[in-house]
């Protein structure tokens, strides 16, 4: 059974510097991109990511490289896209990845 995902942000925290990855999930043979640290609405987070399937996940803002990934903030996923994760500290991409990938902040 599949669970729609909400996008009404009504309630929902903009920034929180204490959120954390609090739920995960399984993703099979998928590209993913593990983070030693990112930030993502004033939080920093350390995960495996599912990176979303669009053409260009990866993006150069204001001298910041960020990497869109299918991760939800406080159980909702932004209307016109996914969460946006600046790149900290090390990462790496892994293709084929079949694990468990950080599904939700908050």
């Amino acid at each position: 059974m599949t669970t729609e995902i909400s996008t009404n942000w009504d309630g929902i925290r903009n920034t929180n510097p204490n959120a954390t990855v609090n739920r995960t999930r399984k993703a099979l043979d998928t590209l993913a991109i593990r983070v030693e640290s990112a930030g993502l609405r004033m939080a920093t987070v350390s995960d495996v990511f599912e990176v979303a399937d669009i053409p260009q996940p990866f993006s150069l803002v204001n001298g910041e490289l960020k990497v869109e990934v299918k991760c939800l903030w406080y159980d909702r996923k932004p209307p016109t896209s996914w969460a946006h994760l600046t790149l900290i500290g090390n990462w790496e991409l892994i293709r084929n990845f079949s694990g468990e990938v950080a599904d939700n902040i908050g």
